[in-house]
């Protein structure tokens, strides 16, 4: 078990917050979906986030105390409230801040953070080189870290599964108040932390059973937080 969690925090990498351009920027949406999701200023800290999602063997050393299961593939069929009871054992067993990503920060380590190069997913503009999708997966779950990691060493952010965030899902992003009277700049938002009140988590990234807009960087998505599917996981971050 102290191996596999050894691996959990050497896998922990640092990302420089900033401020990035949250959502559709190019209206890219407009053409296949409706309406388009649109965009938000946000100001990041600092933070540290997995290189990959959290393993079957991660969760068994973690939850059962061993290393029954040392599969490499992503954990899924696990609902949000199931995530945060991992994650409390796991903060017990390391006396650390372990958590799930905000959608903010998850979008903006999908990006690249600093290294931002707008692709459409995460490191690569043609999504067969960084993940796992309908046309490529032959409809199943792969390993972690089998793509190409994008531009701050994280692996599939886009595709393989879909991923839990800590927020409430809202159906707007919020938008801070504008910068003066006859201004149409606002203040951007800081560390935003999703809806007050809802009953659907954001889920971010697309999975091996979806078509390759599902994986932009930008889509959102929902799903009751007590609902568990075979095609969504996690990844940590403090």
């Amino acid at each position: 078990m102290n191996d596999i969690i050894e691996k959990i925090k050497a896998g922990m990498l640092p990302i420089e917050g900033g401020r990035f351009k949250m959502g559709d920027r190019y209206n890219t949406y407009r053409p296949i979906l409706k309406p388009s999701i649109g965009t938000v200023d946000v100001i990041l800290s600092d933070f540290h986030i997995s290189n990959h999602t959290v393993t079957c063997e991660e969760w068994e050393a973690v939850m059962n105390k061993s290393n029954a299961n040392s599969s490499r593939l992503p954990k899924v069929n696990v609902t949000w409230h199931e995530v945060q009871d991992f994650i409390l054992e796991l903060n017990h067993l390391t006396h650390g801040q372990y958590r799930l990503p905000t959608e903010a920060e998850w979008e903006y380590a999908a990006r690249g953070g600093q290294y931002d190069k707008d692709f459409l997913f995460s490191g690569k503009s043609i999504l067969d080189h960084v993940g796992w999708y309908e046309k490529n997966s032959k409809n199943s779950i792969k390993e972690v870290q089998m793509k190409e990691p994008n531009l701050l060493g994280l692996f599939d952010m886009s595709g393989n599964v879909w991923e839990w965030c800590q927020d409430i899902y809202g159906p707007k992003y919020p938008k801070n108040p504008r910068k003066g009277l006859f201004s149409s700049e606002r203040v951007p938002v800081s560390n935003p932390q999703g809806a007050l009140a809802g009953n659907s988590r954001v889920i971010r990234g697309g999975s091996f059973s979806n078509s390759d807009y599902k994986c932009w960087v930008f889509y959102r998505n929902k799903i009751s937080s007590t609902s568990s599917f075979n095609n969504v996981g996690f990844r940590l971050v403090y």
